[in-house]
């Protein structure tokens, strides 16, 4: 009889631990939102596709000058990887719109998105594998003059 009693008190004893323990070792993690990710181009066209006409969407092609006046993807502008390091004219647009940066490989471009993201952009997307993903995809590229940010 007294080996039963033990063996209840010692069931309710750990029984009583293990809801304490599930009970008090939950910890409630709020996730931080990243500003800063990559996307394939795939993703990227359709994100395009459904910010057209939204002006708190802008895709900024990173690539030198001539490179963007030769061929860019629709609708981006152009600021130069130099201007992007500088931080100066980085540093003119507005934190809180929503970015798709890209350069010709994707290298470039996701030292600019951390720069940005640095500098405290809300929400930047870098283009996995830059402007040659995006043609080798076959997804329309234009071969006129756009806006042109400098230094």
């Amino acid at each position: 009889m007294h080996m039963q009693r033990c063996i209840s008190v010692m069931s309710a004893i750990l029984l009583l631990n293990i809801v304490v323990i599930a009970c008090c070792g939950q910890t409630t993690v709020q996730k931080v939102s990243d500003p800063l990710s990559t996307i394939n181009v795939s993703d990227a066209n359709n994100l395009i596709a459904q910010n057209i006409g939204n002006q708190k969407f802008v895709i900024l092609d990173i690539r030198p000058a001539n490179d963007y006046t030769s061929r860019h993807i629709p609708g981006a502008i152009d600021i130069s990887y130099e201007s992007a390091q500088s931080k100066n004219a980085v540093g003119k647009l507005d934190r809180n719109k929503q970015y798709l940066v890209y350069c010709q490989t994707g290298v470039n471009s996701a030292a600019a998105a951390q720069i940005m993201a640095g500098l405290g952009f809300k929400d930047v997307q870098d283009i996995n594998g830059g402007y040659a993903a995006w043609v080798q995809a076959g997804f329309i590229t234009y071969g006129c003059p756009g806006t042109v940010i400098s230094k």
